[in-house]
């Protein structure tokens, strides 16, 4: 199974290595408004789905969020929703910034417009919140209702003088933006500047308004950093990456500038080449930086971004120091949050480099610390790489009983994208334990739900998997076809990693099917991607590949070599990789005359299958309550 090992990197600015995430289930619907399906003319809200589709059934990609927000906003049609309530029922039991929240707004808004949706609009009402006002109908029956935004009864107050209020706190919002427009920079006062920040907060469309108005000969020395980095955010927060990155970089040459400004820059710079998938100009800047920080103002932010870039350019040595120094500082600061998201990328940084139990170690300190904050989200993604862990040393009980807490844990704030990964590796359980027909039902299932969507992430860990299952079987034919198309659909992505997988699997399934040529080929591509990434798993896979294409071509000295170094990786772990590892190196050792090794593998391969076997004889786990995703 190698659901979890694949996308590790990709949640390294969590600290975890596995993708286990929030919310399955769609958003409840209220009691007065049940319906299956909305309709905004041309697009049809599928709750049941958990979908978007036009008219004509065209499937339109949304995100999760944007689609649990979208829904939300039909279900609750006539009353304005609060930032607070929207933070709340969009992300249950989780903290995030505003900013969240906005660039949710933003993609709807987005959506809305794109689609052609003539008449709609996702108002925000200042002061009050947001309503989508316009035309919703049910599409099951055709009927459409329009509305227009009015404020719910409260318990006090006639309906009428609220109104009167609520004109009132327009006109005054109204007049405070005006005074903001028509501010000159240089004349910015501490309260009025927070005015322009809490803006870019609430509307950056907005903001960007203002900021953009302001001519240059305006703005003084001594305003032009704040100007610039003011600039840069609104920027960021609508998803701006070129424009940010010229406001941060403006900011970063500013005339009166100071340490704390220049790091505060440099963070948010940093934030635009992370986005933008370049570590090395990230590393570039924040190393500097961080020596810089004497004071140790922004210490956390520029080491957690100095971590999460050495990842990302698969410097781990240097990414270990840096969240080893964080776990110092968390430990001395008492700051919980900052020490289980050490420990946390640690354990990650270890399974990577194939130190499982030191892993294991790390991950279930940062488990201990995420129960006693009570924070459910970080204590299911542990246990979900826990799960991985003990799957992966032939624990197979445990493994599912992890699986299936983490997702009960966190199953009413995951993302369906991440609940379906964690499905994947529910079924990558069974598929270990050899019950390949259950797992097979969830990849066939699960594929054709993630293509439906587009969930790229979900189809191509299902496809691996599914793979990786016919492999085990010997269908090889089938297997071919399956990882030949997740690596044309991964190397047009550039989605290296899962490219490096679905090649070195490849690569082992012609050299089983004796075309030693081609899977040499591909064997050597692989094993530069695992070099690029230090992904163990892609290693070992790849020198597999590279062992048996030897094997058939005579060459033994080759293939003695290339297992050598695939033993040595594999260490005492107790998983069916090691267990063709040792088994190939029995033929590569007597083919090679060296009877002594291959007497040795022997013993070593007869003694490990024993323990596999029993393994699955002994997996008899049923889940108390089915792990179900929406539409599945």
């Amino acid at each position: 199974m190698r659901g979890c090992d694949t996308i590790g990197s990709a949640l390294r600015s969590t600290g975890f290595a596995t993708t286990v995430v929030r919310g399955t289930q769609p958003l409840t619907q209220g009691p007065e408004h049940s319906m299956a399906e909305y309709r905004i003319d041309p697009l049809i809200i599928d709750s049941e789905n958990y979908s978007v589709v036009t008219e004509d059934g065209d499937v339109v990609h949304v995100t999760p969020k944007v689609f649990d927000a979208l829904l939300l906003f039909c279900q609750e049609r006539n009353r304005v929703l609060t930032k607070e309530e929207l933070m709340r029922r969009l992300w249950p039991d989780t903290h995030v910034t505003e900013s969240s929240l906005f660039k949710v707004i933003q993609e709807i808004r987005k959506l809305l417009s794109d689609a052609g949706c003539e008449g709609m609009e996702l108002r925000n009402i200042p002061a009050r919140g947001y309503v989508l006002s316009g035309a919703v109908g049910d599409a099951s029956n055709d009927e459409v209702s329009d509305w227009e935004p009015i404020e719910q009864p409260s318990e006090k107050g006639p309906t009428q003088f609220r109104l009167w209020l609520g004109a009132l706190i327009l006109v005054l919002l109204g007049l405070v933006s005006w005074v903001v427009l028509t501010l000159e920079p240089s004349t910015l006062n501490h309260q009025e500047r927070q005015q322009v920040q809490a803006m870019i907060k609430e509307a950056p469309d907005a903001a960007l308004e203002v900021l953009n108005g302001w001519s240059s000969s305006t703005i003084s020395d001594a305003m032009a950093w704040w100007h610039a980095h003011h600039l840069g955010v609104a920027h960021l927060q609508l998803g701006h990456l070129d424009q940010a990155q010229l406001a941060f970089e403006r900011a970063l040459e500013s005339p009166e500038l100071g340490i704390d400004q220049r790091l505060k820059s440099t963070v948010q710079l940093a934030t635009v080449f992370d986005q933008k998938s370049m570590p090395q100009r990230s590393i570039a800047i924040l190393e500097p930086a961080l020596e810089l920080d004497k004071d140790r103002t922004q210490f956390t932010a520029l080491s957690l971004a100095l971590a999460n870039a050495y990842q990302d350019s698969g410097q781990l040595d240097e990414a270990t120091a840096i969240h080893r120094s964080l776990l110092e500082h968390a430990t001395k600061t008492n700051n919980e949050s900052i020490r289980q998201r050490a420990l946390g990328s640690l354990g990650n940084i270890a399974y990577r480099t194939g130190d499982r139990a030191q892993a294991i170690e790390y991950f279930e300190a940062a488990l201990d610390v995420a129960l006693g904050q009570s924070d459910s989200m970080s204590a299911g993604r542990l246990q979900g790489n826990l799960a991985n862990l003990f799957q992966q040393n032939a624990d197979y009980q445990t493994a599912a009983r992890y699986y299936a807490q983490a997702y009960s844990l966190m199953a009413e704030s995951m993302e369906v994208r991440q609940a379906a990964i964690l499905v994947v590796n529910f079924a990558n359980t069974y598929m270990e334990a050899g019950k390949f027909t259950v797992a097979e039902y969830y990849y066939d299932r699960l594929e054709a739900w993630a293509e439906q969507r587009g969930f790229k992430l979900v189809s191509w860990t299902t496809q691996l998997n599914s793979g990786i299952a016919a492999y085990r079987q010997q269908k090889l034919t089938e297997a071919e076809v399956i990882f030949t198309k997740l690596l044309a659909e991964t190397e047009s992505a550039q989605a290296m990693q899962f490219g490096g997988y679905a090649a070195s699997y490849l690569a082992r399934t012609l050299a089983l099917a004796e075309k030693p040529l081609q899977a040499l080929e591909l064997a050597n591509d692989s094993l530069q991607i695992a070099e690029q990434t230090q992904d163990h798993e892609i290693l070992i896979f790849s020198l597999l590949a590279k062992a048996r294409a030897h094997l058939e071509l005579n060459t033994y000295a080759q293939s003695v070599e290339a297992l050598e170094h695939a033993v040595e990786l594999c260490g005492d772990r107790i998983d069916w990789e090691r267990l063709e590892v040792l088994e190939l190196a029995v033929l590569a050792y007597a083919a090679n005359n060296d009877m002594g090794s291959a007497q040795s593998a022997q013993q070593q391969a007869v003694t490990l299958r024993r323990q596999l076997e029993a393994a699955r004889e002994a997996f008899v786990y049923r889940p108390n309550q089915p792990l179900q995703l929406p539409g599945l």
